[in-house]
């Protein structure tokens, strides 16, 4: 995703956090204090998260913290986000061993915290795309409910109102960051504001298909 960005002419900085060791308020508070110390001519920063990742925007948005009064919010990108939580996350986080393996962002993810998570501001520009599989239990069987899912995150689960665009892709949760179609729409809703249009992958190798766009 940084190499095609950076590739379409954006200036992209990869924000890493511990999903593991952190909680979302947390990594939230550590990513707010990048924010605050970006260099006095950065006016403007889009957004692009993975997973977990959209819940901790969540939380660094709604801080509303020193950096929103001279940095504007330009567009964001949630890819496989947790928005309404993850009811497989759920279930295995009833069990100290997966927490163990798995950290706090297990809980995070869970459907009772991602739901406290307060949600964008009215008017933020943002967009969601989750990954699918095309049948009634998705790539998780032992998910719960009949929903299609990506492996850990369901179709539903991804949505959250106010979203701008939304578009799915037959591909798990772990294959999407790297995914031709994931990269391209990407880079299109960040460019132009929407995923529709005649799909243009470029110089992308198109390793993946079955695309289904427009689902909701």
């Amino acid at each position: 995703m940084q190499k095609h960005l950076k590739g379409e002419g954006f200036n992209p900085v990869v924000l890493s956090y511990s999903s593991t060791r952190n909680s979302v308020k947390q990594n939230a508070k550590a990513i707010t204090k990048i924010l605050n110390n970006l260099p006095e001519n950065i006016q403007k920063v889009n957004f692009v998260t993975y997973s977990l990742g959209g819940l901790v925007l969540r939380e660094v948005i709604a801080a509303n913290d020193e950096w929103h009064n001279r940095i504007s919010i330009g567009r964001i990108v949630q890819i496989a986000p947790p928005n309404q939580g993850s009811r497989f996350a759920s279930s295995l986080a009833k069990y100290f061993f997966w927490r163990l393996i798995i950290g706090k962002g297990l809980t995070d993810m869970s459907v009772g915290k991602a739901k406290k998570v307060p949600p964008f501001p009215s008017g933020t520009d943002f967009s969601v795309i989750a990954g699918f599989k095309g049948t009634e239990k998705g790539y998780n069987f032992l998910a719960k409910g009949k929903s299609d899912n990506d492996g850990i995150i369901s179709i539903n689960e991804t949505k959250l109102a106010g979203a701008s665009d939304f578009t799915a892709f037959r591909i798990p949760h772990f294959f999407l960051l790297s995914s031709p179609e994931v990269l391209e729409s990407t880079e299109r809703y960040l460019t132009k504001g929407h995923f529709s249009g005649k799909r243009n992958i470029k110089q992308i190798k198109p390793a993946f298909h079955d695309v289904m766009n427009s689902i909701y």
